[in-house]
């Protein structure tokens, strides 16, 4: 007996989104939800332009994405107009009013969408009460993960299956969050733990400062770890979790973590820096020996495997996004099929990326 959840990567993942769109008609429904949005990536805007011809036909189309699309941008220096006002309008400068647009045009086609979390007054810090959570239902199948509807060159998986239930349950979440505008408010501040099967639950954290249920039951799965611990992180996991990896590798676990360097963090690589050398006096040696080189694609994934079981989702497992109230989504498995399909997705994926790395260098 395998395991029914199946594992993409971001281009695979993309694809079956757009495949589905393409066909999708008055009898179909997708909803889908990211935290950063970026219209401008060919694939997005492909995407987009599926979706909204689908909105066209009838489909029940529903999307998803974060106030900080319109609060900052990748240039340091520069902030949206949701950071200055409540105004946003298809004349925003860009790329701010390129992504209005785009929203737009899905809601004009018949579809609905929702900019989550815009700021309750100007100059609040963007990355606070952020929704992180990323899903897709496609009528009755469902997709958790870490993927962005972004431009972004990056290393990541999503586990997909079908299951009525969730799909619904999901589905309602979407349509409600378009009401609310907030997951908090849809959740009225209580985090999630829904039954999927005997093995797994999905883990919904409502964005409630230092309050999350991923996070406890991720570093429950590490502190059960008596063998192996496998976890790729876009950073490295510090503060609690590396306290937490730390004590596993000195009870003798096999703990191999993977993550991406500070320098593929662009305008936050000195302090991602800064951050690295002050948790190697405070962790374990052994917890570095895996960081990434330098170079595309950044690892995004953030998956945690053990002899016990697995999470995959949008949550990093770390306190820093718990603390700016924060909402995540996860799936948590005790199904040793699942832990062993996610491990050999996300780490063959390395695997190659790793090779082109060390070509590059030998021709050079």
């Amino acid at each position: 007996m395998g395991s029914r959840y199946r594992f993409t990567d971001r281009l695979g993942y993309f694809q079956e989104l757009i495949d589905f769109a393409r066909e999708a008609g008055p009898d179909d429904r997708m909803a889908v939800a990211a935290m950063s949005f970026h219209p401008q990536d060919l694939i997005i805007k492909e995407l987009m332009r599926e979706l909204t011809s689908a909105a066209g036909r009838g489909a029940r189309v529903t999307l998803l994405v974060d106030a900080i699309n319109f609060t900052r941008s990748s240039n340091p220096s520069r902030f949206g107009p949701l950071w200055y006002s409540a105004r946003l309008s298809t004349h925003s400068p860009k790329p701010f009013g390129d992504c209005f647009a785009s929203l737009e045009a899905l809601k004009t086609a018949g579809g609905t969408y929702v900019i989550t979390n815009r700021p309750a007054r100007p100059f609040s810090n963007p990355y606070a009460g952020r929704s992180h959570i990323k899903f897709a239902v496609l009528n009755n199948r469902v997709y958790i993960g870490g993927n962005n509807l972004d431009k972004y060159n990056t290393m990541d998986v999503m586990t997909s299956w079908e299951d009525r239930v969730t799909a619904d349950y999901i589905h309602n979440f979407a349509v409600d969050t378009v009401r609310t505008a907030s997951p908090r408010t849809t959740l009225q501040g209580q985090d999630v733990r829904h039954k999927v099967d005997d093995d797994t639950v999905l883990l919904i954290d409502a964005g409630v400062s230092r309050q999350s249920i991923i996070l406890d039951e991720a570093l429950e799965l590490i502190d059960e770890a008596q063998e192996r611990i496998f976890m790729t992180c876009q950073y490295f996991p510090g503060g609690r979790t590396g306290q937490h990896l730390a004590a596993a590798i000195r009870r003798g676990v096999n703990v191999a973590l993977y993550y991406s360097p500070p320098n593929a963090h662009g305008m936050h690589a000195p302090g991602h820096y800064i951050y690295e050398l002050r948790e190697r006096g405070r962790t374990h040696a052994g917890l570095f020996k895996h960081r990434l080189p330098i170079g595309d694609p950044k690892l995004h994934a953030k998956v945690l495997v053990t002899e016990q079981g697995a999470m995959l989702g949008s949550h990093n497992y770390v306190v820093q996004g718990v603390q700016m109230g924060t909402a995540e989504i996860a799936l948590h498995s005790r199904s040793r099929y699942f832990a062993k399909d996610l491990e050999q997705k996300i780490s063959g994926t390395i695997r190659e990326v790793l090779k082109r790395v060390d070509s590059r260098r030998y021709q050079s």
